[in-house]
């Protein structure tokens, strides 16, 4: 029973599902915000969530399907930055441009931001230049966004008490919510603008409470993403850390 509980933030069903949820919430106190603004009481809330229409729900069952998938999104974005990327590189050789690197463009800019910013294999590389700094594995590895599956598989067989992916799923988690964020940020500040626009004669404290709203997704998109750099870095130094175990060498390095 106590293993079972210790597994419930394990997996990408649990990432899935708490995405889901987070998104739905959003949702509903953007929808809280356009209607009323800040000023809305606890009462008003609830009430708010008992008288729910069939067209609010509608909205809602959307929002946890998309906020769902959300972690399927980003492995899309995130293979289809590595297909473009994989061809620009053959175009690049193809066309002998070696000398000199060809920058990217804001198209493949927005994705890398989007969806390869943060995660793991983008972590290792980043660990990589930095050689001094970095752990011993990454150190010592010609490809550590490659030998990070190994030894993780590897202290997954040998130590399965280790729970070698706990902080794994805590970093998909983190990009799922900082793509939540993102995304939300950014049609909050539509349609608070578009608001604005639509009542510049008569604006309201509500009109603006969405636009502060949407910063406020926007910190917290940062902010995510982040803590999903941070668990990254945790998720190595687990690696680290039993690997010296495994190998007998407990007093090793970072």
């Amino acid at each position: 029973m106590v293993e079972k509980i210790n597994n419930v933030g394990s997996g990408f069903g649990f990432v899935n599902l708490v995405t889901g949820i987070t998104t739905v919430i959003v949702v509903f106190f953007a929808f809280i915000l356009m209607k009323y603004g800040a000023s809305i009481s606890l009462s008003e809330i609830i009430k708010e969530v008992s008288d729910i229409s069939f067209f609010d729900l509608i909205i809602y069952v959307v929002s946890f399907v998309i906020g769902f998938f959300v972690h399927g999104m980003r492995y899309l974005g995130f293979d289809y930055y590595r297909r473009l990327y994989n061809k620009n590189k053959q175009k690049e050789k193809d066309e002998q441009r070696k000398i000199k690197k060809q920058k990217k463009s804001l198209f493949m800019r927005i994705l890398f931001y989007l969806f390869r910013n943060g995660t793991i294999i983008e972590e290792c590389l980043n660990e990589k230049r930095c050689p001094e700094k970095t752990f011993d594995w990454i150190r010592n590895s010609d490809k550590p966004a490659v030998d990070v599956w190994n030894y993780a598989r590897k202290i997954s067989l040998e130590s399965p008490k280790a729970d070698i992916y706990q902080f794994y799923y805590h970093s998909e988690v983190f990009q799922c919510f900082d793509t939540v964020f993102f995304m939300l940020s950014f049609v909050a500040f539509c349609f608070g603008a578009w608001g604005i626009g639509m009542n510049y004669k008569n604006l309201e404290s509500r009109h603006f409470s969405v636009l502060v709203f949407s910063l406020i997704l926007f910190f917290l998109h940062w902010l995510c993403k982040k803590t999903s750099k941070s668990f990254a870095r945790r998720f190595f130094l687990e690696i680290q850390t039993n690997l010296n175990v495994i190998n007998g060498n407990v007093d090793g390095k970072k």
